[in-house]
């Protein structure tokens, strides 16, 4: 960016006399706004111009009987906008070029990482493409940590020196990186502490003297039901066996797993259907059958 007519220019204006009493901050901003109009002015990839270009293209291809040359100039001062290589008009490495979209765009449509591309391959992307995704601003954040504007100024030192531009700011960036060193952000030494804390690699001393998780007297516990709101009817081991074990069904049978040992209580009467079933002795060796349950008086009898 330095070597483009005007940017130095715009910087220096953008960060004012010395002698005006003007926070860090204040003469940043500034500075942006100089490079803004600066670059509008200097059309460096110019949204605007981008945009009247391809309205210009399209309208001349609509056209019945559009001029070649004219497409040909719009085409090429569309393809400058983007920031392609200008001299690409010719031959059939600038035809297969044109057909071609830019090598950030096949990359990403297939997927992958899109990775920076020199200016020098003629597909680069441009700063419009770049920044077509807003980042958080990120400087704020900078100079609200405890010695970041100390070490700006360090950097920058006295503007009486006669010192350039770039020295200046080559001076800053080295003061921020011992900054960030002595301030510990993003260490690498920290982060692979970090990351060394947050994956043992032996777990063995951590659980040392814990008891088994799984104990004799825990394999003897048995479920004693009560109301049955926690017991599961095909989860826990509430039917007492020779050993306490799940109801038994066949595995091609369907059975509500959400099924509580309350929902098989008739809380209104106070019986228990669950111990009624019990009570139940099947013959097994016949087929289900009806029988009359009512006795000679017209009652009911359960051993009918």
């Amino acid at each position: 960016m330095f070597s483009k007519v005007g940017f130095e220019a715009a910087i220096v204006r953008g960060w004012g006399d010395m002698e005006t009493n003007v926070s860090l901050m204040d003469r940043i901003s500034s500075c942006r706004k100089e490079i803004s109009i600066w670059k509008k002015s200097y059309d460096l990839n110019s949204h605007e111009k981008i945009l009247w270009l391809k309205a210009a293209y399209e309208l001349e291809v609509s056209k019945l009987h559009p001029v070649r040359s004219v497409m040909k100039r719009l085409k090429r001062e569309l393809s400058a906008a983007f920031g392609l290589s200008p001299s690409a008009g010719d031959g059939k490495a600038a035809k297969v070029a044109r057909r071609r979209p830019p090598s950030w765009k096949r990359k990403a449509q297939a997927g992958k990482a899109s990775s920076k591309i020199t200016s020098s391959s003629g597909h680069a992307r441009t700063t419009f493409e770049s920044s077509s995704k807003r980042k958080p601003d990120s400087v704020p954040i900078m100079f609200s940590k405890v010695g970041f504007e100390a070490a700006i100024v360090r950097g920058w030192g006295d503007m009486e020196t006669n010192v350039s531009l770039m020295d200046r700011i080559s001076s800053c960036r080295k003061e921020i990186s011992i900054w960030k060193k002595s301030y510990d952000l993003n260490s690498h030494e920290k982060i692979l502490w970090l990351k060394a804390a947050s994956n043992p690699a032996d777990l063995e001393p951590l659980f040392a003297g814990f008891p088994s998780r799984v104990t004799e007297e825990m394999n003897g516990l048995v479920t004693r039901i009560g109301n049955g709101s926690s017991t599961n009817v095909w989860w826990d081991r509430w039917i007492i066996d020779s050993v306490p074990r799940t109801p038994d069904y066949r595995p091609n049978s369907v059975v509500d797993l959400t099924l509580k040992v309350e929902d098989l209580l008739n809380h209104q009467i106070g019986h228990r259907d669950a111990e009624i079933i019990l009570k139940i002795q099947p013959r097994l060796s016949q087929p289900d059958c009806v029988m009359w349950g009512f006795t000679k008086s017209g009652g009911y009898s359960s051993k009918s």
